[in-house]
């Protein structure tokens, strides 16, 4: 993921945040193997965002498949 967000000029920092921070947050999403990059719309009754996934989750969801794809070529 933070190959894929660099790909697309998304800042990458690492760190650890408190339950508020993620509440305030543009977007949120999750990542893994499988999920890849899992939108997170609502946290705690609470909206993220828009409620809806956002642009730069989807962008970078883009740019992570298609390192996949590469990889897999």
């Amino acid at each position: 993921m933070i190959e894929a967000a660099r790909k697309i000029g998304v800042p990458v920092n690492e760190t650890h945040l408190k339950t508020f921070e993620v509440h305030e947050a543009d977007e949120v999403f999750l990542t893994s193997t499988t999920m890849e990059a899992m939108p997170v719309i609502q946290i705690d009754q609470r909206k993220i965002g828009a409620g809806l996934p956002g642009k730069i989750t989807q962008a970078l969801h883009r740019s992570l498949r298609e390192i996949i794809r590469k990889e897999l070529d």
